[in-house]
């Protein structure tokens, strides 16, 4: 009996030629961050005004896309809270918004990802800006 034939194609099919390519295609990912993201996202430690069930706080952003916002707050929120957002970029902006993660904690803040609801154009035109002000040239 020779080494390989035990190993049979899957339904027919030889899978060699797949699983070599996503192999390669993993090989090429190792030691880089991946953006899962579609959208690229900008730093902006900015104070955020947040209205969570008729109760209104301050929290801090700490990056900004036209998706959403990552915010840290000292309340307690779970995903798919929806709230309401102010802030100022140019101009202050007032947008919708529900809680999709809870991205960590940290001492007495936890971190939330929020996911913008709907995001008018000239507020979505400010925060390209502030992104594209961050880029690299």
């Amino acid at each position: 009996m020779k080494p390989l034939e035990c190993v049979r194609p899957l339904r027919g099919r030889d899978p060699g030629p797949q699983l070599e390519k996503k192999l390669r295609d993993k090989m090429s990912n190792i030691g880089k961050k991946i953006e899962k993201r579609g959208s690229p996202r900008g730093i902006f430690n900015a104070s955020i005004k947040v209205k969570c069930r008729n109760n209104s706080f301050f929290s801090i952003a700490k990056n900004i896309s036209i998706s959403g916002v990552l915010v840290e707050a000292d309340r307690v929120l779970s995903p798919g809270d929806e709230i309401t957002c102010w802030f100022v970029l140019q101009y202050k902006i007032t947008v919708a918004g529900v809680v999709v993660r809870i991205a960590g904690n940290k001492s007495d803040l936890s971190a939330y990802g929020v996911r913008f609801l709907d995001l008018d154009p000239k507020a979505k035109a400010q925060i390209e800006e502030v992104i594209r002000s961050q880029s690299i040239h």
